[in-house]
């Protein structure tokens, strides 16, 4: 690539125009990852940019394609999995709406179309790639189908997406949602299109093996922390619009428009990703956990499975994902409580002096703090369902009024999904508060120094 070129790519050339019929779409076959898709909005951001080669293909080096997305050169080689991945994933391409004449010239894609859910077209994202060593450095050359390339790199009509901006989404539905949204970010009525909830699952899912969320649960799961990054994230305002008939949801679309003043963005870690697939994580279950923990606790798992794996090399661990599950939703040291932080009580025992070391109460206080968290999860798991219940209630009433009872924590204490994490801890709570005291935890911490 020529150094013009290099700087035609620089600022606001990092905005994509991006085909409108390739804007949603569903794999087939294989998982599209958040990574895979920024690679390949990537790729075509270069393809539009440079001259193909005599036989129609595009070249750029690796560690160019994952710098597009804010990732670093670490990231090449499973880039290039990825790459290979596109020319098996299949994929289904919806049109958005009928008006989208200019783009419904492909075979098979009629401009009459007003079902989005059920019209499409099936490609392989790639033809062809190749690999090859040049001057010591990675490159590719791809090839784009050739009955939908002119459409790739010379649209009719196309969506404005900023591939910086859309580098600080964590998580495929995000960038999925952002893609589709930004199409409309500056139409008159500022609304997507319409289109049943099954239209809106299949086409923010990454994976084509798991089975079609309930809309209502993949609105709770999925969809509001979505429209919560991009709300957060990037310079646009998304607000889902539903329409029922009765209490059932019939159709769905959102509302967008521009923020008066774009936020700053800053690109996603991908650190914790390089932890997840060191560990044999595959990136689909660490988007399943971030979900469920956040990032932080995620992270602090990680790090205590790699330590685990090191202490004991010769003890396999046959399944990352559930091993780490078990440990976030247990707790272990200061996964949950924050506990090495210092606590009203520490903190006055340390100003009163003590015999014991001050690096020695925090790790003390850790301890105790985690074997009373097995001790409270093991005395929960043997609780009859009706006991359960009980200290559920209680933990509802707790909070109450605190601002932490939104319309999705209500509901999942509503349908008793006790298990999930964020309502578990509510109740963990509630039965060592109505256990131990509601100092249950200072009182851990001086506990553990008598």
């Amino acid at each position: 690539m020529s150094q013009g070129e290099e700087g035609r790519l620089s600022g606001a050339a990092w905005t994509l125009k991006k085909a409108v019929t390739t804007l949603a779409i569903a794999p087939q076959t294989e998982s599209l990852t958040r990574t895979g898709r920024m690679a390949y909005n990537v790729m075509i951001l270069k393809a539009q940019r440079m001259n193909a080669d005599e036989e129609g293909g595009f070249s750029a080096p690796l560690s160019e394609i994952v710098k597009g997305y804010e990732a670093t050169t670490r990231d090449s080689s499973r880039v290039r999995g990825y790459i290979e991945q596109m020319c098996s994933t299949v994929v289904k391409w919806f049109p958005l709406s009928a008006s989208d004449e200019a783009q419904a010239s492909i075979a098979g894609l009629e401009p009459a179309a007003t079902d989005p859910s059920s019209d499409g077209r099936i490609f392989t994202l790639l033809a062809e790639a190749r690999f090859s060593r040049r001057s010591g450095e990675q490159w590719v050359t791809w090839f784009f189908p050739p009955t939908i390339r002119d459409i790739l790199i010379e649209p009719g009509r196309w969506a404005q997406l900023d591939i910086k901006e859309m580098a600080a989404l964590s998580h495929y539905a995000s960038v999925a949602l952002y893609e589709i949204c930004a199409r409309y970010k500056d139409a008159p009525g500022g609304l997507t299109n319409r289109a049943p909830p099954v239209f809106w699952t299949q086409t923010l899912r990454p994976d084509p093996e798991s089975k079609l969320r309930e809309w209502r649960k993949f609105k709770n799961e999925t969809l509001k922390a979505a429209i919560a990054e991009i709300n957060q994230r990037t310079s646009l305002d998304v607000r889902l619009v539903e329409y029922k008939q009765g209490r059932t949801v019939v159709d769905v679309q959102f509302a967008v428009k521009r923020k008066p003043v774009a936020q700053d963005v800053t690109p996603v870690d991908l650190t914790i990703l390089d932890q997840a697939i060191e560990q044999g994580l595959k990136e689909r279950e660490l988007d399943q956990l971030l979900d469920e923990f956040g990032e932080d606790q995620v992270k602090r798992g990680l790090e205590l499975l790699a330590g685990r794996r090191r202490a004991q090399p010769t003890s396999a661990i046959n399944s990352p994902l559930n091993y780490l599950r078990k440990v976030l939703r247990n707790g272990v040291g200061p996964l949950f409580d924050n506990s090495s932080k210092p606590t009203p009580a520490t903190a006055q025992t340390a100003e009163a002096g003590s015999s014991a070391p001050a690096q020695a109460q925090p790790d003390s206080a850790d301890r105790f703090v985690s074997e009373r968290l097995r001790e409270i999860n093991q005395a929960l798991d043997a609780l009859a369902p009706d006991d359960l219940s009980k200290y559920a209630d209680l933990a509802l009433a707790a909070i109450r009024g605190t601002g932490l009872d939104t319309p999705a924590t209500l509901k999942r204490f509503a349908n008793k999904q006790y298990r999930s994490p964020l309502i578990w801890d509510f109740i963990r709570s509630a039965y060592a508060s109505a256990q131990y005291g509601r100092d249950w935890k200072a009182a851990a911490g001086a506990e553990a120094q008598t």
